[in-house]
């Protein structure tokens, strides 16, 4: 690899993950003197920005050493060879694949309302999202709503008896009930049924309260449409 199309991504991982790393470190540095009483310490981001601080590192020696030029006569060249500059390029990817689930969910977080939530939460906190979904709508008391991407699932359909693959667009959890509520979208036919894990053995039903099935239908469609 020569130093041109390097550089070209080097510039390409500081835009993805240079933002997300600024975005995290100061809501970090915003809540980290108010984080007494708080489970914050306990959230995704906290634990895992280690990591993504990590890869900037590296990134920012790569650009470093691969910037390196040498004279030959009056010409300035590359000080590193195009093996070398590959080999540099090789160890971000190697580092970014080891925790790619890591970065991930780190990028979900940099937009995610838990960010830069200062009470200790009363649902489930960073258990639900995942690393394919981010909280968008939280009332901090009785609900909060996550929105996933590219989240697919395997529903029992009793008419073929044979599981269907679907897609989970979004999720909300009730403080007061130990379900929650998912909006699927089965070959094109949209759902909302209820849900639960039991032991990691995944459990859907019908909605049986229309105010609940309302509530989570008109949720979705306004944090969609947002």
């Amino acid at each position: 690899m020569n130093s041109t199309v390097a550089k070209e991504y080097i510039q390409k991982e500081k835009k993805t993950y240079g933002r997300v790393f600024s975005d995290i470190t100061f809501a970090l540095d915003d809540i980290n003197d108010f984080k007494e009483g708080t489970d914050i310490e306990n959230r995704y981001f906290f634990k895992n920005i280690k990591l993504l601080d990590k890869y900037m590192t590296m990134v920012q020696n790569a650009e470093t050493e691969i910037s390196k030029k040498k004279k030959v006569l009056f010409v300035e060249k590359d000080l590193l060879s195009s093996e070398q500059i590959q080999s540099l390029i090789n160890g971000l990817e190697l580092y970014k694949d080891s925790y790619k689930k890591n970065l991930n969910k780190l990028v979900k977080c940099s937009s995610c309302k838990c960010l830069k939530c200062m009470i200790e939460c009363p649902f489930k906190s960073c258990m639900a999202c995942s690393e394919i979904g981010k909280v968008t709508d939280c009332d901090k008391k009785t609900y909060n709503f996550i929105l996933f991407t590219n989240y697919m699932t395997r529903l029992y359909n009793s008419e073929t008896r044979s599981y269907d693959t679907i897609k989970v667009l979004a999720q909300v959890s009730f403080n007061d009930d130990p379900y929650d509520y998912r909006v699927l979208n089965s070959n094109g036919e949209y759902l909302i049924l209820k849900y639960k894990n039991n032991m990691g053995k995944e459990e859907y039903n019908a909605v049986e309260d229309k105010y609940k099935f309302n509530f989570v239908a008109n949720l979705y469609e306004k944090n969609v449409g947002e």
